[in-house]
């Protein structure tokens, strides 16, 4: 993500892939307490870099686990990030990269939740707010 001149990276687990409202989404969670939502939610635009399986671990591990307020993943790991053709950069080496646009961002509604999610997925009650993006190129390495 990208916020003026701030950069982020972060590991996503969880997302969905889709058709709806006549265009291809992506649907990412991103809990509200997170850096990356904090450059996220007055964002237009994010990336998705997906690696070939097995490669980055040491990468995803770190920027799944380390927050973009205290550190500079970018800087720390040595990534390199490339510019697409949205103002958004991808991470270089990455098998293939989804350009999105955000659509839709709504926050998780806890009273809707199924309460065994809610109590294993969500403990602090730092609930998600799940963004759709359309997809509106594939970059491929």
């Amino acid at each position: 993500s990208r916020k003026d001149d701030k950069i982020n990276v972060m590991t996503i687990g969880w997302g969905s892939m889709g058709y709806l409202w006549n265009r291809f989404v992506v649907m990412v969670p991103v809990r509200i307490t997170r850096y990356s939502y904090e450059l996220l939610k007055d964002s237009h635009y994010f990336t998705i870099s997906v690696p070939k399986r097995g490669e980055f671990s040491r990468e995803l591990h770190y920027c799944g686990t380390k927050s973009g307020r205290d550190v500079n993943k970018v800087e720390e790991l040595g990534l390199i990030l490339q510019e697409g053709t949205i103002p958004v950069p991808h991470l270089q080496g990455a098998e293939f990269h989804l350009e999105c646009k955000i659509l839709y961002q709504e926050e998780l509604e806890p009273t809707k939740l199924a309460g065994e999610i809610r109590h294993e997925h969500y403990p602090k009650e730092d609930y998600s707010v799940l963004i759709y993006g359309e997809i509106l190129n594939i970059l491929e390495k």
